[in-house]
């Protein structure tokens, strides 16, 4: 069905904002998987600090002692990093445009599109009853 000249310009813009939202979901899905990820390495990085704590207890050797103090420092650092990394992450999420209001913005000129089309003809029927 061919629009009307006066809508075709809507068209490449019900396009560009159709790809937009695809676009905005496309990366709220991916901030959403790095937090995911992060939250376990995080909890992992804090399970195996925790473990070297315990360790603390049966050492031997001052040797011993500094290199699991080492072990602990590291996992604490790697778990504040990626805390760190986490919370970046949710901010970048926030600063984007919600995917809401993307999807509105291209139903709304989807309507518009579809409320002008033209309606479909309709023959008289010329029925001479008399």
């Amino acid at each position: 069905m061919r629009f009307p000249p006066r809508l075709r310009k809507h068209r490449p813009e019900l396009a560009a904002m159709e790809r937009k939202s695809a676009d905005v979901s496309a990366a709220l899905s991916r901030e959403d998987s790095l937090r995911t990820k992060l939250d376990r390495e995080i909890d992992a990085h804090r399970k195996k600090a925790a473990r070297f704590r315990e360790q603390l207890d049966s050492v031997n050797t001052p040797e011993q002692a500094a290199a699991i103090e080492h072990e602990i420092n590291f996992e604490t650092a790697e778990a504040d990093r990626q805390e760190n990394e986490e919370y970046a992450s949710l901010s970048a999420q926030k600063l984007m445009k919600p995917p809401c209001q993307t999807r509105a913005q291209v139903e709304s000129l989807s309507e518009v599109l579809e409320g002008v089309r033209p309606a479909p003809l309709r023959v008289k029927n010329n029925r001479s009853g008399t």
